[in-house]
């Protein structure tokens, strides 16, 4: 793996870490996992978006970011491998239907669906949010930038996210099927996981106390909101996550800032070796992976004993083996970059697709 170890010793690991955790949590939630273990869970796609902030903030301290130039390196980094991987799973999924004698699930609607990142399959609405991260986030670097104190650079987050909220909250579906789709899709989207992006932006530089105080107030926030909603009739934080509401974010704020505060002891330097940096350096890949290993699962679990029907194996088998894959994948790549003449003309494209 020459091309990606080259860079694992500038990593942070506790970063590492945290992705992983929440690739593992994100993979977890799409077996036959049961509702407690669901809802413990279900902090994952955010404490994802906060790391993605911490990363790039470390990654652009000290740099003139053009925002051009940044949009142009990363949501191709983004939209090739999925657009990639969604043509294979298509096509395999097809021939196996075919074989099968079954008709093929997956009606055009789904299929372009799926390659805009809305609904489709159902599992890569995650890469939007991620694509919206990247075009909000660069502001947000440039606003953390120009303000040095905390209190100030938080309460103009909070302000934002309030009144996003008065927005959610009165908000009318208008009878203008493209404005809806937008304003329901991308500006409710864009707006808390951009703020959680730039909450990411300020983490590796807080403050033990400030970082304590806002994992309280965030507890309390959550707290407070658990307890209306058993009055009522309690409902689980993943019914306010599309999009993301006040109750879904206080839980998994609460929990990303949780495990972060973990990872500041000693120890976590031991855990530091390639395994865990390969994962994390290909998480998008190992979940692109999982979505054609859950959905042969699905297909192929009924033909094994009852016994192997459990969320447990399924999750430690869809997770092996998208790393062995992706692994796979990566020094085939690596191995026709290098020793073929084609590969190295192409090296920036299947570098682009496969190696990111």
């Amino acid at each position: 793996m020459k091309t990606n170890t080259s860079n694992f010793s500038n990593r942070d690991i506790r970063f590492d870490l945290l992705k992983i955790i929440g690739l593992c949590c994100i993979i977890l939630a799409h077996t036959k996992v049961p509702p407690i273990i669901f809802q413990l869970r279900n902090f994952d796609v955010p404490l994802m978006v906060i790391i993605s902030g911490a990363v790039f903030g470390i990654s652009s301290l000290n740099k003139n970011l053009d925002y051009y130039t940044y949009l142009k390196t990363r949501i191709p980094r983004l939209l090739a491998p999925t657009w990639t991987f969604l043509i294979f799973y298509f096509v395999f999924l097809f021939v196996i239907y075919l074989i099968k004698g079954k008709d093929f699930p997956f009606s055009p609607t789904i299929i372009l669906e799926s390659f805009a990142l809305i609904d489709g399959i159902g599992y890569v609405w995650i890469i939007r949010v991620f694509i919206l991260a990247a075009i909000i986030g660069p502001l947000f670097s440039n606003l953390h930038k120009r303000i040095n104190n905390d209190f100030k650079y938080y309460l103009i987050l909070l302000s934002i996210y309030i009144l996003y909220e008065i927005s959610y909250f009165y908000y009318n579906n208008i009878n203008i099927q493209i404005v809806d789709f937008i304003i329901n899709n991308y500006i409710f989207y864009i707006i808390p996981y951009g703020l959680l992006f730039g909450f990411g932006l300020h983490l590796p530089t807080l403050k033990p106390k400030v970082l304590y105080s806002i994992l309280l107030l965030f507890i309390v926030i959550f707290v407070i909101l658990l307890n209306l909603y058993f009055l009522e009739n309690f409902s689980a934080t993943n019914l306010y996550k599309y999009p993301p509401r006040i109750y879904y974010l206080s839980y998994a704020i609460s929990i990303s800032l949780f495990l972060f505060s973990l990872t500041n002891f000693n120890f976590i330097n031991v855990l530091s070796n390639n395994l865990i940096t390969f994962i994390s350096s290909s998480s998008l890949w190992i979940y692109l992976w999982h979505i054609l290993f859950i959905s042969s699962w699905k297909l192929f679990v009924s033909f094994f004993p009852l016994w192997v029907n459990n969320f447990i194996i399924e999750f430690f088998v869809v997770f092996l083996l998208s790393i062995i894959i992706t692994y796979i994948q990566k020094s085939m790549i690596n191995y026709f970059i290098i020793q073929s003449k084609i590969g190295t003309k192409w090296s920036k494209i299947l570098s682009l697709i496969f190696l990111k």
